[in-house]
């Protein structure tokens, strides 16, 4: 119910001090400091004021920053390992493991290929769980893709990965030539040798 005179505030943790000055009896003021988040931290902020009698006034609280550490990967296979080869037309299957590798759950995590035109959402990934989502193509032509993950974490950033995989596309053929004594008909009479040939 009185004025407070020499108040100021301090954060040693932060580095931080702040005269304010004085505050009338009900009054309350708000000051602010900046930081980055470098580690866990609990640090004590104190208030410090004296009375018109020359007693000091203390009041401390706590303030607590937890770092997390959000992480995803995707793992792409495709018919089970890095190329696939195959003939035109043929059918290949992409596996996309998808996995969270921080300390935080993942929201809206979505996997594209934008080579397939090919997006699905996988939604929510806990820390440590992992998917796995698959898609089927036909071979057209080579093809090196890459499939994107990304998700975001509870402060709302954004963590990503890609990882690419290849396509061959083979065009096997075989052709036999078979000659007659040279030549691709002949005549001769009973018992006459002849000898074949075949080219492969």
């Amino acid at each position: 119910d009185v004025a407070l005179t020499n108040v100021f505030v301090t954060d040693p943790l932060l580095s931080y001090s702040n005269a304010i000055g004085s505050l009338a009896a009900g009054q309350s003021v708000t000051v602010s400091a900046s930081s980055v988040v470098s580690a866990d931290l609990t640090n004590v902020a104190t208030a410090v004021g004296t009375d018109p009698v020359g007693g000091v006034f203390t009041n401390s609280d706590p303030a607590y920053v937890d770092r997390i550490n959000p992480a995803i990967t995707i793992d792409t296979t495709v018919n089970g390992s890095e190329l696939a080869t195959g003939t035109k037309g043929f059918t290949v299957t992409y596996s996309y493991v998808i996995g969270n590798r921080g300390d935080v759950t993942l929201t809206n995590v979505v996997v594209t290929n934008s080579a397939l035109g090919f997006s699905q959402s996988v939604g929510d990934l806990a820390a440590g769980q992992s998917v796995t989502v698959t898609v089927s193509s036909t071979i057209s032509a080579d093809l090196l893709n890459s499939a994107v993950v990304t998700g975001e974490d509870p402060v709302g950033g954004f963590v990503t990965d890609s990882d690419p995989s290849q396509v061959d596309l083979i065009a096997p053929g075989l052709n036999v030539a078979k000659t007659v004594n040279g030549v691709e008909s002949v005549q001769g009479t009973n018992g006459l040798p002849v000898t074949y040939r075949f080219v492969v």
